[in-house]
């Protein structure tokens, strides 16, 4: 038996009594929304072939119908969102109708009984989105880079929508967080590296003025309230594990010494790889994007750019040792260069060399 649950709309499998696999509000046979269904399918089973074309993931169909359904019934929530999940699964990098979809889950959440659970309902299903679509961006690189950006601005709008007007918990605010900061990224190592197209570079501004943005709100103080009640807990709990640790020393000295040299040993040995860093090609493809980024935002309001200097540095080694006939210091080593040299042997295994003339001439980096 199929029940729409009266606080957010979702559809369940479930019986009355039990809890919403959406909103986990407990679950009611609402005579009112079955009411505005079946008044809607005594019009040709609108809602019911809009259904089915849903859930048999024929979306553009399933888009035509749920119109139709909209034009009986113009303030009914569910056609609204199903209507704009629709309209996020035929997305592609080049057709993205990010202002279709924001219209139609304002619509979805301000008619809808009750909004707040509503939001969550959004949130289950639109932030997987968000971060699979940041992913195929990522995986589409080698695509004319204004697509990408365009792409990714639609994308960010919807991130946005979602940031400003749905309830996001901390595990949320986090996930979207990092997803946001992988694609920003990835994009200043395609463009800036790849791209010398001004109108590439123009778009790209803005899509850094975008990112910026989103995560300054992420980053705003009451979405970290609770991640820092919960940083209280820990440090809490780490005191009264260290206090247990040195009791069992006190009491077991001969057992504790030998396992804490051990543990020295290690410790030692892993404080030295910090500082003596030995990054392969794909790290320094990373670490010298990060450069790049921190080279090309330093300054800017509100910029996250940051790099680690040391893993550059042992970086610009590596290049250097594979061209013995380039006579400089690593720190003088143009960040250009070494960004093409780590991002081709990362990516294709070999380096062909910078304004090759083509003619197969290749250099072979030893392992990692």
């Amino acid at each position: 038996m199929q029940i729409k649950c009266t606080s957010c709309g979702a559809t369940n499998q479930n019986i009355q009594g039990q809890n919403c696999n959406y909103c986990g509000n407990t679950l009611t046979d609402d005579k009112v929304i079955i009411n505005r269904i079946q008044a809607i399918n005594l019009n040709g089973n609108l809602f019911k072939l809009a259904e089915v074309a849903f859930e048999g993931s024929n979306y553009d169909e399933a888009i035509n119908y749920y119109n139709k359904c909209l034009e009986i019934d113009a303030d009914f929530f569910e056609a609204w969102y199903k209507k704009a999940l629709s309209i996020l699964k035929v997305s592609t990098l080049k057709n993205f109708k990010s202002e279709q979809v924001i219209t139609s889950l304002n619509q979805a959440i301000n008619n809808s009984p009750n909004s707040g659970n509503f939001k969550k309902r959004i949130n289950k299903d639109v932030i997987p989105f968000i971060i699979d679509f940041h992913r195929l961006l990522l995986e589409n690189t080698e695509n004319p880079s204004n697509v990408l950006l365009e792409a990714l601005n639609n994308i960010n709008d919807i991130a946005e929508y979602i940031i400003d007007y749905s309830e996001l918990n901390i595990e949320e605010i986090n996930t979207i967080k990092l997803t946001i900061e992988k694609a920003k990224k990835k994009l200043f190592l395609n463009i800036l590296v790849k791209s010398n197209s001004k109108n590439e570079l123009e778009n790209f501004d803005i899509a850094v003025i975008k990112i910026d943005k989103l995560l300054k709100k992420l980053n705003k103080p009451g979405n970290n309230e609770t991640q820092e009640s919960k940083t209280f807990v820990e440090k809490k709990n780490n005191i009264n594990e260290l206090s247990k640790v040195d009791n069992w020393a006190r009491k077991y000295p001969k057992t504790f010494w030998p396992i804490a040299l051990i543990f020295l040993f290690f410790f030692i040995k892993f404080i030295n790889y910090i500082f003596v860093p030995n990054p392969t090609w794909c790290d320094c493809d990373e670490a010298i994007g990060n450069a790049i980024e921190y080279s090309v935002m330093r300054g800017e309001a509100g910029s996250t750019a940051e790099y680690d200097k040391k893993t550059v540095r042992a970086c610009a080694e590596k290049v250097l040792e594979l061209n013995k006939d380039l006579n400089v210091e690593p720190e003088e080593l143009s960040i250009d260069y070494m960004a093409q040299f780590s991002y081709e042997i990362c990516k294709y295994g070999y380096y062909e060399g910078k304004n090759s003339d083509n003619r197969g001439k290749k250099y072979y980096p030893k392992a990692d």
